[in-house]
């Protein structure tokens, strides 16, 4: 989805995409992979032109598109010490990013504050995307009365090229009086207090301050605190706070523990979910173990890394690079088999190997 920032014309290039089709016709076994034929395929490329809108005669808020709006509020009847929420949805194709809450006219006698967003939710609809975007607008009354609002809202329509203003009239809201009405004072002459002719003074409590007791309770404290401090440096130094350390002594035990849910998914023969789960295994095993970020990491990224910053030797790696290899192969080629009980046989005992 692409929402144009300038005008301009833009040319997009071809896209290509590189694929290998599995052939049988090989002999397969867990360190021979089958034959992958090459294939390229290319996408065209597109020219786009962005056009300038017109200068907006109306309030227009931003929004460019195609847009449809609702309006609703709960109350018919209140008082001027109530509000009137009122309630704008507006759902369009456009970018939600540049669309404002519109002001639009109130009768007299209604002030408006600011309006908040409380939804603002983009999401795929068919082939195109679509936003949702809820404004919340709060009226309040000066005066009783009946009153009708109008809410509009105002875009640009790219089917005519033109400025379209929805509007929405919302049935009657009354306003009554209500108890918010202003103290009058109807005298001017205000009488005083009588003076008092007596008082009565109270000593003021003594203070502990840089007494024996204050300074006993300083220095119990300072003690904590330099206790704590030093544990704390302490726990440090031994990795019991490092989470990374935490990481790296439970990596064998997490590892079975996630070998064993692809255990599950062999037991029920589902091949794509078991290599799933146990290429997951390894790669978490790798990074609680020698903190390299396997999950982000492609294939031959990650061999890369775990060559050059870990002590794992060549041959280790190698088997690794191979148990990866045929896991993937299995999961993106569904028409080739591959023996499960032999890949997490091959995939447990590398782990315990390089836990060793």
């Amino acid at each position: 989805a692409l929402f144009p920032q300038q005008t301009g014309t833009y040319d997009l290039d071809p896209a290509s995409i590189k694929l290998g089709i599995a052939t049988e016709g090989r002999s397969r076994s867990f360190f021979f992979s089958a034959q992958l034929k090459p294939m390229l395929t290319i996408a065209n490329g597109a020219r786009i032109t962005v056009k300038a809108i017109p200068t907006a005669t109306t309030a227009a808020t931003g929004a460019v598109g195609r847009y449809s709006m609702k309006v609703s509020t709960e109350k018919r009847s209140i008082t001027t010490d109530e509000a009137i929420t009122v309630l704008m949805q507006i759902i369009g194709n456009g970018d939600n990013k540049t669309v404002q809450p519109p002001k639009w006219p109130l009768p007299e006698g209604l002030e408006m504050y600011d309006p908040n967003v409380i939804e603002d939710e983009v999401f795929k609809s068919k082939d195109q995307i679509t936003h949702r975007k809820t404004f919340e607008y709060l009226i309040v009354a000066k005066q009783p009365g009946t009153y009708i609002l109008n809410p509009q809202f105002t875009y640009f329509n790219v089917d005519s090229s033109a400025y379209t203003t929805l509007e929405n009239k919302l049935p009657r809201v009354t306003v009554l009086k209500g108890s918010n009405t202003p103290l009058v004072i109807e005298n001017d002459e205000l009488e005083l207090a009588e003076n008092y002719d007596t008082t009565t003074l109270h000593a003021v409590a003594t203070s502990h301050y840089n007494s024996p007791l204050h300074l006993g309770l300083l220095g119990i404290i300072l003690a904590a605190v330099i206790g704590i401090f030093g544990y704390g440096r302490q726990l440090s130094k031994s990795g019991k706070l490092d989470p990374a350390i935490i990481r790296k002594k439970k990596a064998y035990e997490l590892a079975n523990n996630r070998l064993k849910k692809a255990h599950e998914y062999l037991e029920r023969n589902e091949s794509k979910a078991f290599h799933e789960e146990m290429i997951l295994a390894i790669k978490n095993y790798l990074t609680d173990k020698y903190k390299v970020p396997a999950l982000h990491l492609k294939k031959d990224q990650l061999i890369d890394r775990l060559s050059t910053d870990t002590d794992l030797d060549a041959n280790s790696i190698s088997q690794l690079k191979e148990i990866l290899y045929k896991s993937e192969q299995a999961m993106y080629a569904p028409g080739l088999t591959s023996d499960l009980r032999y890949s997490y046989d091959a995939a447990a005992t590398w782990i315990s190997q390089a836990e060793n």
